[in-house]
């Protein structure tokens, strides 16, 4: 009976040890510690009592012995509906900041120098930086979203970087990417995404897109594998610029192949 006790009364302990820092239900908490501080402290006189008389030998009066254990038995109860509601409410504080596991936070930034000279006759140095910041997480098992600012002299696609200049004002930061994608668990290898989005072919350099470009629209890609060819079909609809009656899109298209012909070597 004495470990059941105490077996009880540190479940309870270290239910609200974990529960400790929730901040949902803050009243119920305090209530609870009291209870069961309580329920320590009657527990505490009772196996002291039990402890002077397992030392001395002696039983409690028959007519105290069914009491003391009905007070025993009521105590044990309380502790373990403590502890059942301790827990109960820890789980929906674990459920609700289940979202915080599926979600991301990625930053970086650059610093650098350059020093431009033209034949030998005019020189510039100049400092530039580039700072993003992006938030990006699972709302369901097929839905997707993602989100991030970046630095940048202005709003042009091609470059976040930011010059040090302007008698050190505060700089801009633009919205870089916005986006909402679904990957249907009905269809392995598929990805839909609309939004302001990374660019969703591939490209074997910059001369055509530069790094930085994150298209405006819809997209579609489907990997799968056919033998030891690795398939990416890709289509999309991209909104470049809008404005009256001469709104201009871009529609993409693509299948590339991948095929490893050695170790780290792949065509």
């Amino acid at each position: 009976m004495r470990k059941k006790l105490i077996i009880s009364t540190l479940l309870v302990m270290a239910s609200l040890a974990g529960f400790a820092h929730a901040e949902d239900k803050p009243d119920e908490l305090v209530k609870l510690r009291k209870q069961v501080r309580t329920q320590q402290q009657q527990l505490k006189g009772l196996m002291k009592r039990l402890d002077q008389l397992e030392q001395h030998k002696q039983t409690p009066e028959p007519e105290a012995q069914p009491a003391l254990e009905t007070r025993v038995a009521e105590l044990e109860a309380k502790a373990d509906t403590l502890d059942k509601r301790v827990t109960e409410d820890s789980n929906v504080v674990r459920d609700k900041m289940a979202w915080a596991s599926k979600t991301k936070v990625k930053a970086d930034v650059r610093v650098r120098f350059d020093h431009d000279k033209v034949d030998n006759a005019t020189s510039k140095n100049r400092m530039r930086f580039r700072a993003r910041a992006g938030v990006y997480g699972n709302i369901t098992d097929e839905i997707y979203s993602g989100i991030r600012v970046a630095s940048g002299s202005d709003d042009r696609a091609t470059s976040a970087n930011q010059d040090f200049t302007n008698w050190a004002h505060e700089k801009n930061a633009w919205i870089d990417l916005a986006y909402i994608g679904y990957m249907p668990e009905y269809a392995e290898g598929l990805d839909l995404i609309i939004g302001k989005i990374k660019k969703p072919w591939i490209d074997v350099d910059s001369m055509f897109w530069d790094g930085d470009v994150n298209p405006e629209g819809a997209s579609a890609v489907y990997d799968f594998n056919a033998g030891p060819v690795d398939f990416r079909a890709h289509g999309g609809y991209f909104i470049m610029s809008e404005g009256g009656n001469d709104d201009v899109t871009l529609t993409s298209a693509q299948l590339s192949g991948k095929v490893d012909v050695h170790e780290n070597v792949a065509v």
